[in-house]
């Protein structure tokens, strides 16, 4: 009796400590989960870093793009895979081949404008001169209490002239070199909307079980974005354009070299946030 009692006491007092020892061992298995979970992940982000761009640019166009694949999607009768094919195919030949060749021109115009300009300062050399002499009454001006002279300033525009000359062809140069990489994010970019085509709805399925929120939240805060980024490109395509082909008219009309290297130019800074249109002024 006496030591089934002891036994008994023993028992009710280990008892109690069994299911904490099991929740805490639960618990560390969740946050090892949870750590290892995010250091796969770090680790593929890491691994995949020089595609992300493509595949950024592959979700855009399928944001761009849902709408015509819908009805490409219904006059293939439901044909998903077929209906996917041809909204590729029809993405890239308004999209991405139209971009690429006007990347190309401005490219080409760009080394053009180099040589122009080499070409152009030498002959004219001894009249720049002549012109910052009589500018600087002397030949000699200061900033700052620093004595400038003649001499300093056409060093500085030979200086600036020839790394303007190498900068520009080393840009084309490069653009050049990186066609490898460029096609491999091109096929990247049309491999992930090709498959987005076909699962996207799928995709903003899950995406919305896993928010915080319920159906009717979810549904609008991704209607909402899908509209403010479809918003947000078509405005920045229609003001690039507008301005772009504004100041490349006026750069052609004036005579100035190499309009369609400055019209694309200035369609780029012109959706530059804040500043965009301070640059085109200048």
């Amino acid at each position: 009796m006496g030591f089934s009692l002891h036994s008994d006491g023993s028992d009710s007092m280990t008892q109690p400590d069994a299911p904490r020892e099991s929740s805490n061992s639960s618990r560390r298995q969740r946050w090892f989960a949870v750590a290892l979970t995010g250091l796969l992940l770090i680790l593929f982000l890491f691994m995949i870093s020089g595609l992300l761009l493509g595949v950024i640019a592959g979700i855009l166009l399928w944001t761009v793009t849902t709408g015509f694949h819908k009805k490409i999607l219904k006059a293939m009768r439901g044909r998903r895979a077929a209906a996917a094919g041809i909204s590729v195919v029809i993405t890239l030949l308004v999209f991405v081949i139209p971009i690429a060749l006007l990347v190309m021109l401005m490219a080409a115009d760009a080394a053009s404008l180099a040589q122009q300009a080499q070409e152009w300062y030498a002959p004219h050399k001894s009249e720049v001169e002549a012109r910052i002499e009589g500018f600087t009454h002397g030949g000699s001006f200061y900033i700052l209490d620093y004595r400038i002279t003649a001499a300093d300033v056409m060093s500085k525009l030979e200086q600036a002239s020839g790394q303007i000359g190498t900068f520009l062809i080393s840009l084309v140069q490069n653009a050049a070199g990186g066609v490898a990489r460029a096609m491999l994010l091109l096929f990247v970019s049309l491999y992930t909307l090709f498959f987005f085509y076909l699962d996207g709805a799928a995709f903003l399925d899950w995406l919305k079980r896993m928010l915080p929120m319920n159906p009717a939240q979810s549904n609008r805060l991704l209607s909402d974005f899908f509209s403010m980024c479809k918003a947000s490109l078509k405005t920045l395509a229609i003001i690039g354009f507008i301005q772009g082909s504004l100041g490349g008219l006026a750069f052609w009309v004036c005579g100035i070299p190499a309009p369609f290297f400055w019209t694309m130019l200035m369609a780029v800074a012109s959706i530059i946030p804040a500043v965009g249109a301070q640059i085109i002024l200048v």
